[in-house]
């Protein structure tokens, strides 16, 4: 016996009193799957760009280098006192207490004229930021190689430089791009430990608070103590 089969007008073919589609995909299946193809290309470009931007972030932020502790920790605390010496233009004053403060937790720090060693701590910084109104604000600290200060007579060596800030300005978000460099050297200037910290603040958080050359002097000198604490291997 024959079975009749016939198409009716919409498309739907009759096999005896069932109706079976036709055996191609409908069109809206096809529509999706151009439609997933499209959002997986979106996809791979924004997570290309969000990996590229990350390698960006990572290149900017602050960086911290440091030398091991010549002969150990106890070694580096025998070879004091120590007299802190600072050049940072004419912040030197204020980098020297910090400095002092800091680096006395953890060594022992002397001003009197009986020293074994010094502590060399290198400073400058510049203020950078986005301005959202027609003036700005700079900063520049001038280092002289041959200049360090300290309140210890016997090691202090020529005057602070001077210290240049432009008026603060309102509307304007700014952040200190800073370098800071500690050398511990034995009473014969053999170095015994060393580091140095590049702080960017604009890609730190606490570049939101950081502002100031002050206040960036005082964040890298604890930030060096910091270090040398992780490196004589306590915290």
């Amino acid at each position: 016996m024959r079975t009749h089969v016939a198409k009716n007008e919409l498309g739907w073919y009759q096999l005896g009193a069932l109706w079976e589609r036709p055996l191609h995909p409908p069109a809206c299946m096809e529509i999706a799957t151009d439609t997933l193809q499209f959002n997986q290309g979106i996809f791979m470009r924004v997570f290309g760009l969000l990996v590229s931007f990350a390698a960006m972030l990572l290149s900017g932020c602050s960086t911290m280098s440091s030398t091991p502790v010549s002969g150990g920790s106890v070694q580096l605390t025998a070879n004091g006192p120590y007299a802190v010496v600072v050049n940072a233009g004419g912040l030197s004053p204020i980098v020297y207490e910090f400095a002092v403060r800091e680096f006395g937790i953890r060594l022992p720090v002397t001003e009197t004229n009986d020293v074994k060693g010094r502590i060399e701590v290198t400073f400058s910084t510049s203020t950078d930021g986005v301005i959202f109104s027609t003036a700005s604000t700079t900063s520049t600290s001038s280092l002289n190689a041959n200049v360090w200060y300290s309140r210890n007579s016997a090691v202090a060596s020529g005057s602070a430089q001077t210290y240049a800030v432009a008026a603060s300005t309102t509307g304007a978000l700014t952040w200190q791009n800073s370098s800071a460099l500690v050398v511990i050297r034995d009473k014969d200037g053999k170095r015994l430990w060393s580091a140095d910290y590049a702080y960017k603040g604009g890609w730190e958080l606490s570049g939101f608070y950081v502002n100031t050359p002050e206040e960036a002097a005082r964040f890298c000198v604890k930030k060096l103590r910091e270090q040398l604490e992780r490196d004589q291997g306590r915290r």
